[in-house]
Order: C-alpha cells, then sequence, then structure tokens
C-alpha cells in the first residue's frame, strides 16, 4: 500500500523527538511477490534518504504467516545491544499516566520514568500540583524492587495522597525541585507538512 500518512507523521514526530536509531519494517509481506516487494523496498529508501533511517537495516514482515518476525526480534535485540543506558544523574521526572486504587495499598500511580530514579521512602511532588507523597513501594514490569532508574516502566505505590487526587499528565519530582511558570524559551522546528 505504500508509505502511508500515519507512518509519514510517526515518522517526523521521531525526527522532532531526535530518534537516532531504528528499523525499516515492511508489513503485510505475505500479500505480494518477490518484484513487488522489491520495489517496495527501494521506495523505503527513497523515504528515509537523508534521514536517521538511511542506513538502518529493513525487514519485510507477516503477521499471518509469521515470515522474518524472527529477523525483526533479531534486528531490535542487537539495536537494544548498541544503545547507552539512560542518564540516571539527571533530575527525577515521571509523568503520570495512571491514578487508581488498589485494595489493601491505597493510591497507585503508573508511567515512564523519564529521568532519574526514585526509591522507597522516598518523598516527592506532583507537578502542577503541590501535593506531597511518599513512596511506599515501587515496582517494574510487575516486579517489586527498591529502585527505579530512567527509562523503567514504573508503578509507584504514594502514602499521604488519595488516587483522586493523582491525575494523568501530572509529573512527579523531588519536592520544591521545579517552578511552574508561564514563559518558554524554545526554538520551534516547522514541518514542511504543516
Amino acid at each position: 500500500e505504500s508509505v502511508m500518512p500515519q507512518t509519514r507523521e510517526h515518522f517526523d514526530i521521531c525526527r522532532l523527538l531526535g530518534v537516532s536509531h531504528g528499523i525499516v519494517v515492511i508489513t503485510k509481506a505475505d500479500l505480494v511477490d518477490a518484484e513487488l516487494l522489491e520495489l517496495v523496498e527501494l521506495e523505503a529508501d527513497e523515504f528515509v534518504a537523508g534521514s536517521f533511517l538511511e542506513s538502518a537495516p529493513k525487514v519485510a514482515v507477516s503477521s499471518i504467516t509469521g515470515a522474518g518476525l524472527d529477523a525483526l526480534k533479531a534486528e531490535i535485540a542487537k539495536i537494544a545491544r548498541t544503545l547507552p543506558p539512560k542518564d540516571t544523574s539527571r533530575h527525577l521526572r515521571l509523568p503520570v499516566d495512571r491514578a487508581f486504587a488498589m485494595k489493601g495499598f491505597g493510591a497507585v500511580v503508573t508511567g515512564t520514568l523519564i529521568a532519574g530514579k526514585v526509591r522507597t521512602e522516598q518523598e516527592l511532588q506532583a507537578y502542577p500540583a503541590e501535593l506531597r507523597a511518599r513512596v511506599r513501594g515501587i515496582q517494574v514490569h510487575g516486579k517489586s524492587v527498591t529502585t527505579a532508574t530512567a527509562g523503567q516502566r514504573t508503578a509507584l505505590n504514594l502514602g499521604g495522597v488519595s488516587h483522586d487526587q493523582m491525575h494523568r499528565g501530572m509529573v512527579l519530582a523531588e519536592p520544591a525541585r521545579f517552578t511552574p511558570t508561564k514563559l518558554v524559551d524554545c526554538v520551534l522546528d516547522l514541518l514542511p507538512s504543516a
């Protein structure tokens, strides 16, 4: 079906976010013959030319037949081994994507720790509100741990707040670390398609 509009949008987002590694995956490869697949690969090469994906591996896959999935998993593992770990020296920031109550535990929030690290018994603040909470427990991918670090999918059991005070979009960080502002200095990168 060629490069779809959603693929173009996601590609632009990756470039705006500064993504520097990736894999070109051609889906639904079972629906075409080898000759057409070769044309699609050429079109993909043209689409990613001059970008972070120009030298990226290409894998044709089929979710129906399973063809190419092992090769895709191998490429993902290969890239993952070359990536540096997330910087844990930066200030702790955990954007909340979910908040709920768990019977016997109280408030629980989940999110991906985007910077720093968090430990049990640490005091946190929910921004932009001025709610303070204490970390009672931490889970990373369903396993209880005492510390979570940047890049990890994290669930925090919080004391001192109720789950209905916490909302998607809040950010947990160290108390008094950040100050809400109404002024932002930024660089605007307008896409040619805008």
